[in-house]
């Protein structure tokens, strides 16, 4: 069986057509990619901002047996990568009156 492991900050919820529910708790890593925001230019008064990626963090090397979950920006910048999947939380996720997501009902790569 394949070990899942959340390296995201938060609970990830994913529910099957059959309803079943599986919970993957965070673990104490969490990988991340480096954001770096400056300024490139005004109007009137106010900032506008670019953001440059940089280096993917905390992200451990290729176990056989494991997969990573991982934010989408984390898998974005990790092409080369197989053992990631990050949230689908397009159309078909679970969400609240908020449109935030409660849940997923699969995982990306």
């Amino acid at each position: 069986m394949t070990k899942i492991l959340n390296l995201t900050p938060h609970e990830i919820n994913l529910v099957l057509d059959v309803g079943r529910k599986i919970i993957f708790p965070p673990t104490d890593v969490v990988a991340r990619v480096e954001l770096q925001h400056e300024i490139i230019e005004y109007i009137d008064g106010i900032p506008v901002f670019q953001t440059n990626v940089g280096a993917v963090k905390d992200l451990p090397e290729p176990e056989d047996g494991t997969m990573y979950i991982v934010s989408s920006l984390v898998l974005g910048n990790c092409q080369d990568r197989k053992d990631l999947l990050s949230p689908n939380t397009g159309g078909n996720a679970i969400r609240n009156s908020y449109n935030q997501v409660l849940a997923v009902r699969g995982f990306k790569r």
